[in-house]
């Protein structure tokens, strides 16, 4: 090759090199570019800060649509910081958390574990977030799993003093979930702390289920009769 030859490739390199780098410029940007911009609002939701964490599961939540969207987890992501305002009893995390979950489009496999989005609605249910419960209802839906491990976490709660998981470890016992069955003589204990601590409809629970323990007893003892010699 000449030197007039190479003069020309150095020209077509200058020329076309830039046109030919810059779309791959702007997909590493596009791949690369909110994580630098939010940055220290990820470290203040780390720290504790619900406000950061709402702000940046929104972020990447309206990110969501479109293959860089897809190829890039937003929803995924969106889903870390709202599970940490959900830890941090945002009503707001709980909801978006869930509804993401069953919703959102994501290319890699969930970074985020089951039993950690399990454990935060359970604790939002039981620390009476508004709206927790119903996120842990949703969340549980077919998943078996999350009623036996609601259970073990409504007991246990239940049994150190929280009237609110003597509520929900009753319904459970009344929808035949997580292994539990509706027997009064088990469910009847759960409604009374609830219905003193006057939580929910627990009271009128407690007036049905004591009915229906009534009823049996005569039923009982009518057949007992009628057996007698």
């Amino acid at each position: 090759m000449g030197y007039g030859a190479a003069d020309r490739l150095y020209g077509r390199v200058l020329v076309w090199g830039p046109i030919i780098v810059f779309p791959f410029a702007l997909i590493i940007f596009a791949f690369s570019g909110c994580e630098i911009r939010k940055r220290s609002e990820k470290a203040a939701c780390r720290s504790g800060n619900v406000e950061k964490c709402l702000q940046v599961g929104k972020y990447y939540d309206d990110k969501q649509g479109g293959l860089i969207a897809f190829l890039m987890s937003h929803a995924d992501t969106s889903m870390v910081y709202y599970l940490e305002a959900c830890k941090l009893k945002s009503s707001t995390g709980c909801e978006r958390l869930v509804y993401i979950f069953d919703h959102g489009e994501q290319a890699k496999n969930l970074s985020v574990p089951l039993t950690e989005i399990a454990d935060a609605l359970i604790n939002a249910c039981t620390e009476r977030v508004s709206g927790g419960c119903a996120q842990l209802d949703t969340f549980m839906g077919a998943r078996d799993w999350v009623a036996a491990r609601s259970a073990g976490a409504f007991k246990q709660r239940c049994d150190a003093g929280n009237n609110e998981a003597c509520y929900r470890l009753g319904k459970l016992h009344g929808h035949n979930l997580g292994g539990l069955h509706n027997i009064i003589e088990e469910v009847l204990p759960l409604y009374e702390k609830a219905c003193a601590a006057q939580v929910e409809n627990a009271c009128e629970l407690v007036q049905a289920y004591r009915a229906q323990q009534a009823k049996l007893a005569a039923q009982s003892r009518s057949k007992s009769a009628g057996s007698a010699p």
